[in-house]
């Protein structure tokens, strides 16, 4: 099963971090494929802190997300 978070940066300092992932924004996958869409102030250099936050709509943070999706496909092996 693929599950798509996308987390978008709006940090109040841009930093050269959040240029580098600017230019890779083709990577941005079609709308209706994404299943979690959230928009934090943290800029790409702080991902750990983006991985730990509360999603929005979910109330779960990512890396909870991923955990869920690791044990479950490890249970069906």
């Amino acid at each position: 099963m693929n599950y798509w978070i996308n987390i978008y940066t709006a940090p109040e300092n841009y930093a050269m971090d959040d240029a580098i992932a600017d230019a890779g924004r083709q990577w941005t996958p079609d709308p209706k494929d994404i299943h979690v869409l959230h928009i934090t102030e943290y800029s790409h250099g702080s991902a750990g802190d983006m991985f730990t936050e509360s999603l929005s709509k979910k109330r779960i943070t990512a890396s909870n997300l991923l955990l869920s999706a690791i044990q479950k496909y490890i249970e069906t092996k």
